[in-house]
């Protein structure tokens, strides 16, 4: 039968763990490497350690409480159980180049929604547009180290969180591609090509009732329709004739749209935005090429500090980054 704490036992444990994130909140803020490059690292941090925290940093230097406070991506879920209530995302090249570009994509293509259609469509649907900013009720989340299941989450997250104001989440999971990325560098270099991995795009719509209030399941999480499109196979064949298809719709939430009648709403629909395999795999190239570079940087840096720093990497990146047999 495990003893039970003393109340000095449990702030001592609260103290230290504290101490830990801030730790690690000072070693990302001066840009040291973790172990591994996660894009997201979680700590068990209970409500009173994050109210600790908070404290702490009041009286911790400007710089980092500005850091934390202004510049560190991060989510707090207060709970007394489990291990992952504080969550820092630590995006690399690849996830924050391609989600830049998405983002402008998306937004681009708003600001020049009707201009190969002057005169087709009616005020209200213009207004409806103009309406729209970021945030908007669209969601673009991408998968890199993260699993297809995360990103799946993460979309019921948003729906929820947002009591279905985002109605739509595109996922782009590259997280195919990560698990081989090592095996496609080394390829890469051998035959001096790029080299492609599997890509799966899904997009997430919320189901509504006729009030407009997002469906929920049993355990409550929203009830969401899933299409699924293989842009790039595990062999790296690009799949030519796949596409994904978004309109107007997708950016405005339920509540606006019920307001309007059927024609409206059948005019926002008829402007598309389409996703096709030149559009992704161009980009895909291009932010592949920025993250070996980084992986390079990384490795060299590394093996001046010696091969037992290998950040926890699969194989050692000194010898391979530098052509050495692991």
């Amino acid at each position: 039968m495990a003893t039970q704490r003393t109340h000095c036992e449990e702030e001592a444990l609260s103290m230290a763990r504290v101490d830990r994130l801030i730790n690690l909140i000072r070693d990302i803020e001066q840009g040291i490497p973790q172990e591994g490059f996660p894009e997201v690292i979680t700590k068990k941090i209970l409500p009173g350690d994050y109210r600790a925290l908070l404290e702490r940093l009041k009286s911790s230097d400007k710089d980092i409480s500005g850091y934390f406070h202004e510049r560190l991506q991060y989510e707090y879920r207060p709970s007394l159980t489990g291990s992952t209530q504080f969550s820092i995302r630590l995006h690399s090249p690849f996830h924050h180049d391609m989600k830049v570009h998405f983002d402008g994509l998306l937004w681009g293509w708003l600001l020049h929604a009707f201009d190969n259609a002057p005169g087709k469509y009616t005020p209200k649907t213009a207004i409806l547009t103009d309406s729209i900013s970021p945030p908007s009720y669209l969601v673009v989340e991408l998968a890199w180290s993260q699993s297809t299941e995360s990103l799946r989450e993460k979309a019921e997250e948003f729906i929820r969180g947002s009591g279905g104001q985002i109605r739509t989440v595109v996922g782009l999971d590259f997280s195919g591609t990560y698990d081989i990325w090592d095996e496609m560098k080394d390829r890469w270099a051998s035959t001096g090509m790029p080299q492609f991995g599997p890509i799966c795009v899904f997009v997430w719509r919320a189901v509504y009732h006729e009030t407009g209030e997002v469906s929920l399941n049993n355990e409550g999480q929203p009830n969401m329709t899933e299409s699924s499109h293989i842009f790039c196979n595990n062999d790296g064949v690009v799949n030519l004739d796949q596409w994904v298809c978004l309109t107007l719709q997708d950016m405005i939430p339920e509540s606006k749209l019920r307001q309007e009648n059927n024609s409206v709403r059948e005019e926002l629909a008829n402007v598309e935005l389409v996703i096709d395999p030149p559009t992704l795999m161009l980009q895909y190239e291009l932010c592949l090429g920025n993250q070996k570079q980084f992986d390079r940087v990384q490795a060299m840096e590394g093996a001046e500090r010696g091969c037992e720093e290998c950040y926890g990497r699969t194989k050692c990146p000194r010898k391979r980054e530098l052509g050495e047999d692991a």
